[in-house]
């Protein structure tokens, strides 16, 4: 798809913000990652929490305070979020998949946003 989108009239920009090993209330606290956001004319702006999933209701709780307040900055922009995850099935098992996925649709519900999910296992 990016490789599609690169072909087209239409000129692609990316950069990232990557902490490797972090969850979204670490980008919510990054100097970086607002600075990034504030300084760029996005259009679209992925989100990809940690590819543990939430699996209390604490974690929930953080997770949806976190995306919604990233999600609420990136409207304001006037930029699409995109949520995207990846669990890892092999550490999460079928109930991290489940759970990844249903804070990822709250929140994409609430913001009437995108929600892409990718089954990952990592070997």
């Amino acid at each position: 798809m990016v490789e599609e989108l690169s072909l087209s009239d239409r000129r692609l920009l990316c950069a990232g913000s990557l902490i490797g090993g972090s969850w979204l209330q670490t980008h919510l606290e990054s100097s970086t990652t607002l600075d990034t956001l504030e300084t760029g004319n996005w259009d679209m702006v992925v989100l990809q929490e940690h590819y543990l999933a939430p699996e209390d209701e604490d974690s929930r709780s953080k997770f949806f305070a976190a995306g919604s307040a990233l999600c609420e900055k990136i409207v304001k922009m006037s930029a699409i979020p995109v949520l995207y995850a990846s669990p890892n099935v092999e550490d999460s098992g079928p109930e991290g998949f489940t759970a990844i996925h249903s804070v990822n649709l709250e929140l994409a519900r609430k913001f009437w946003t995108l929600h892409w999910l990718v089954a990952a296992q990592h070997v």
